[in-house]
């Protein structure tokens, strides 16, 4: 209690300074004030509406500009270094995606739904839902398992139990940038095992996240071609990430 008295009293009193080989010093932690005034950032959902009020707001008239690609699902528009070495944040998308569910068990019904809502479909996604969609938790026994595949005992009517090598490694492309972006592709893991319900299935990445550079290299495509199309003049913008 006598510590936390004396420590406000101390942070009651003006700070004391001293130079030491030309450098100023005080000797307590102080913030800086800012006295620019700065407009609330503009929310968008979408990298078309965002390029749109970049090039057309007329706000920006003259401005210098920076459309930094933050995260494969959020951009950001910047203004240029103030008084204070900051920058104004004009406007933000952020990509309204669904939340991907990489390396969790889910039962066969579920597994299906996932991956028809959480990825763009092609011919590896109907190859997982034909895998996925022959077996429950009775029919399905995994003969061996490595680590790196699994081969699955399916028993059927007609054959009883067959063999069967369950898909392994998986390129698959999720929703995981804005949708006016193509969806960069990434390897994954697809697994299975009985669980007390039946059977459950999961996908593990399998890239190290490699894909968002990807995403963003693409994200850097897509904006350059639009800049190009909606052509600017009368402000500078420049584009980081």
């Amino acid at each position: 209690m006598l510590k936390e008295a004396i420590e406000y009293i101390v942070r009651l009193s003006a700070p004391n300074y001293k130079e030491v080989e030309g450098k100023l010093y005080a000797d307590r932690p102080m913030e800086l004030v800012r006295k620019a005034v700065r407009a609330e950032t503009v929310g968008f959902n979408t990298l078309d509406g965002l390029l749109e009020y970049v090039t057309g707001a007329e706000e920006l008239v003259g401005k210098e500009l920076f459309i930094h690609m933050e995260k494969p699902d959020r951009v950001s528009i910047l203004g240029a270094l103030d008084s204070y070495k900051g920058r104004e944040t004009y406007a933000r998308a952020t990509a309204m995606l669904p939340n991907q569910e990489f390396g969790r068990y889910m039962d066969q019904e579920s597994f299906g739904i996932y991956l028809r809502t959480h990825f763009v479909h092609d011919e590896t996604v109907d190859r997982l839902l034909a895998f996925a969609g022959t077996v429950t938790g009775e029919d399905v026994q995994v003969l061996t398992d490595d680590g790196v595949s699994q081969q699955v005992a399916v028993r059927t009517k007609v054959s009883g139990n067959q063999p069967a090598i369950a898909p392994n490694e998986c390129m698959l492309r999720p929703y995981r940038t804005f949708y006016e972006v193509e969806q960069p592709d990434s390897p994954f893991v697809f697994r299975c095992k009985r669980c007390k319900d039946g059977i459950g299935f999961a996908l593990f990445e399998a890239d190290g996240r490699m894909w968002q550079y990807r995403a963003l290299d693409g994200l850097h495509r897509y904006v350059s071609e639009r800049m190009g199309q909606l052509n600017p003049e009368d402000r500078t913008i420049r584009l980081m990430r």
